[in-house]
């Protein structure tokens, strides 16, 4: 029982699935640090994958798809940033409405656009990697680790370079010190000469880019 549930397919969706939320996850980092809390995650991910994906279905080519994606993150996120770092709003709220606005604003394009809830097929990004051998190519043990590591869209490849990279810009570049100084001791940071709302609106930014382009890419992962 166990073994039919947990095999080299299941191993591999697994891995499809986990990568979108821990790059939205990253990206919370980078905003987190530098001092702004962010609920509406769940908003701009719903936002990110119905209106990437419409793309995608009506120009029959991801990577517009993934074009639109990064326009649609930095105009929500500019309209975040704007409304919590330079009017200084309530963070909470702005994220409740986001995610309020996301719920509803998804559903009516979809009826407006395509006349159901669900969005049809869309073309998926090409898989990278190893072939997946046939039975008697290859022993059980490598047809598995190819299944699992080996044969994914070039997104997943890609997201654990962006990880690795992160953890650098964060512990190891004066920028990272900057965008830790900001979140941690934004008066300090000032008297140092580091332009607070700056950072943090730049960093908001980059949050919701990310976002918005790797929940896009679940949605073509199926």
């Amino acid at each position: 029982m166990i073994e039919s549930i947990f095999n080299a397919d299941f191993l591999a969706s697994a891995i499809r699935i986990a990568i979108p939320l821990m790059l939205a996850g990253l990206g919370g980092v980078f905003s987190e640090r530098s001092g702004v809390i962010n609920i509406g995650l769940e908003g701009m991910m719903l936002t990110s994958a119905f209106i990437a994906i419409a793309a995608t279905n009506f120009s029959n080519n991801p990577w517009i798809g993934i074009i639109c994606a990064l326009m649609v993150g930095i105009l929500l996120g500019l309209i975040h940033a704007i409304v919590t770092v330079t009017f200084k709003a309530n963070q909470i709220v702005s994220g409740v409405a986001i995610n309020l606005f996301a719920s509803g604003i998804t559903v009516f394009l979809s009826w407006l656009w395509f006349q159901e809830t669900q969005i049809m097929a869309v073309e998926r990004l090409p898989i990278w990697g190893f072939a997946i051998p046939q039975s008697g190519e290859a022993s059980s043990l490598i047809r598995s680790l190819i299944v699992i590591f080996a044969h994914h869209s070039p997104m997943v490849y890609l997201a654990f370079i962006i990880i690795i990279l992160s953890h650098i810009i964060i512990f190891k570049t004066p920028f990272g010190l900057r965008l830790r100084s900001v979140g941690e001791y934004p008066q300090a940071a000032d008297t140092l000469g580091v332009n607070v709302i700056n950072m943090r609106e730049m960093d908001s930014l980059r949050y919701r880019r990310s976002c918005f382009t790797f929940w896009y890419w679940r949605g073509l992962s199926y």
